[in-house]
């Protein structure tokens, strides 16, 4: 066996192992999605009511040197977004663990780090005051500022990361914004308009990060998550609007935000707020198309209905979730899930959900 061969196969046999314990992670807000027939590339998504998702490059010689990781949550080609001072407008990850930034010894890579290192490092960027993150600005005291800051992090992460990628996933076309007089876009691609679809302005930029999947890896979870998240989503509306933001106003740029690397923008909350019911409307339209499905399923006695039902009778003869599963209309297709006294950090903290 060759050298070469010998460093790829160690990489291949690391790889499967960390995908293997990744997905025995009681954690669960990070998931990860790859495909066997090519492991180095590789899809993350961080959940709880904010999604983002990342795509790992690993190099052939990891864990020597660490994966190349890209934020693909960064609005449309006419409207890049900065989502974190650690996370740019183009993609880019700043961190010392990815030899990004520049850090302490401590901090750099090595081949004891691994995918759930950097994914936990990425989620912890995505703190309550990521102002703070800012080199430089650390021991910043000025609340006014940081919660300025916060405010279109807030609007963006609604309008990006929960309206723009379920639109797509749903199809539910939007008209894209015509390129501002600042110039906040960083790149239009050859042959687009600007009175092109939100939804392909968002694809087209998507595909110069990655062209691997057709459709996202994530897209049903992402829906299941809009559903569980939706009253969250709108509360946040609210308390925003109460805090006396009036649509039309222009977000305040940062000191460290430049030409090509902003958050730029206006509050449109109002707009926010029909775009989330109507997707919420739809995502219940497919729902019940499912459900009126299934009773074709039914009488035709297909083996995935005996399956499922089979599933469901071992889980309630056991005794173990019993108190939170129901079977409604005796139909094996739609099950009741009540979900309570989740702990801490999860997807179902602080609340009942079914």
């Amino acid at each position: 066996m060759s050298n070469s061969t010998g460093v790829i196969r160690q990489k291949v046999l690391r790889l499967q192992r960390e995908f293997k314990d990744i997905s025995r992670s009681p954690d669960t807000q990070i998931s990860v999605a790859y495909d066997d027939t090519n492991l180095t590339h590789m899809h993350a998504l961080i959940t709880g009511p904010v999604l983002s998702d990342f795509v790992f490059e690993f190099p052939t010689d990891y864990p020597s040197n660490p994966p190349k990781v890209t934020a693909l949550t960064t609005g449309s080609i006419y409207n890049r977004t900065r989502f974190n001072p650690n996370i740019y407008a183009n993609g880019k990850v700043c961190l010392s663990i990815l030899g990004t930034w520049r850090g302490e010894a401590g901090e750099q890579w090595s081949a004891a780090h691994g995918i759930l290192s950097i994914l936990i490092s990425i989620q912890s960027l995505m703190s309550d005051n990521p102002y703070l993150n800012e080199p430089g600005f650390e021991n910043t005291k000025d609340m006014a500022v940081m919660e300025t800051y916060n405010r279109k992090i807030m609007h963006e992460t609604i309008r990006v990361t929960i309206c723009d990628r379920l639109e797509r996933y749903l199809s539910l076309n939007t008209l894209a914004p015509q390129q501002s007089l600042d110039n906040r876009s960083t790149t239009v691609l050859d042959g687009e308009s600007t009175s092109s679809t939100n939804e392909s302005n968002i694809a087209a930029l998507i595909e110069t990060f990655c062209t691997c999947k057709e459709h996202s890896p994530f897209e049903d979870y992402c829906k299941r998550l809009f559903i569980l998240y939706y009253d969250v989503y709108q509360a946040n509306i609210e308390k925003e609007v109460a805090k006396g933001i009036v649509d039309g106003t222009r977000f305040v740029r940062t000191r460290f935000e430049g030409q090509g690397n902003t958050m730029d923008g206006t509050f449109e909350y109002a707009k926010l707020k029909a775009r989330l019911e109507k997707i919420y409307k739809a995502l219940k339209v497919e729902t019940e198309s499912w459900i009126n499905t299934s009773k074709e399923w039914i009488s035709d006695e297909t083996l995935m209905s005996s399956n499922l039902k089979s599933q469901f009778d071992q889980i309630n003869t056991s005794g173990d979730y019993s108190e939170n599963f129901l079977l409604t209309l005796e139909n094996p297709f739609v099950w009741i899930v009540t979900i309570m006294n989740f702990p801490a950090g999860s997807l179902y903290e602080d609340g009942m959900f079914p």
